[in-house]
């Protein structure tokens, strides 16, 4: 399916499925979506599900059970699912969604983010996140220290892989050259220089705000699943 736009899009309505389900999950009872309300929210957002479809998405929601993720955010307090954050960076507002986080007994705020990524054999899952996702990781960062925290941990949670979290934890004291990093990782964009990945694929672009009128490529590399990198390739996409 991933060979084409069509199977692209169907891949990434599946990834907003599970998003939608995972809300709906109680960390402290984390049983696996029942197959009806997979059906019924599929279908209130026009999604068709073939049955090996219905089962990936089973197997998906539920893996989050199975992250030490679930038993922390269970123990936490003031969790919230899909926070919205707001923070100002060098006269602009930087806006966004969180998946899920909550204040641990420590302090810590927590910040869990939910991927549906396939994952290419031996991959190490850090690489993945700082190649396609260093920039959204810094964004979660900056967002939950300006919300007053002093430590801050940001953590991925790849759901075909969900024992394995990817944590990041960052101090208050670390605010300023986390601004700095943010505002070298935004000057392309703000210059108005839009690279083009070498690495076109869902997990990259289905989000790109100029996939559609700026991009080079076609919707049947820019929808495919994700290729597996190579040595030839740049480590960061050009978004």
């Amino acid at each position: 399916m991933g060979g084409t736009a069509g199977g692209g899009r169907a891949a990434a309505d599946r990834g907003i499925l599970v998003h939608a389900l995972l809300e709906e999950l109680d960390f402290n009872d984390p049983l696996p979506p029942d197959p009806a309300r997979i059906a019924s929210a599929a279908l209130a957002g026009g999604i068709a599900l073939t049955p090996d479809e219905g089962a990936e998405i089973v197997a998906l929601a539920g893996a989050f059970a199975e992250s030490p993720l679930c038993s922390r955010l269970a123990l936490a307090r003031r969790v919230r699912r899909e926070e919205p954050f707001a923070f100002a960076h060098d006269g602009e507002l930087i806006r966004g969604v969180i998946d899920a986080c909550g204040i641990e007994a420590d302090g810590t705020l927590l910040i869990v983010d939910y991927k549906t990524d396939r994952l290419s054999q031996g991959e190490a899952l850090s690489e993945h996140i700082e190649r396609d996702y260093g920039l959204q990781r810094l964004i979660y960062a900056l967002a939950g220290l300006s919300s007053g925290a002093g430590r801050v941990e940001v953590a991925y949670c790849f759901l075909r892989a969900p024992i394995e979290p990817v944590t990041s934890a960052y101090l208050a004291t670390e605010r300023e050259p986390l601004e700095a990093a943010l505002r070298e990782r935004l000057a392309p964009l703000r210059a108005g220089r839009f690279e083009v990945t070498a690495l076109p694929g869902r997990q990259r672009c289905a989000t790109c705000p100029g996939r559609l009128r700026l991009c080079s490529y076609d919707e049947s590399l820019t929808l495919r699943e994700q290729p597996a990198p190579t040595s030839a390739a740049p480590a960061e996409s050009g978004r």
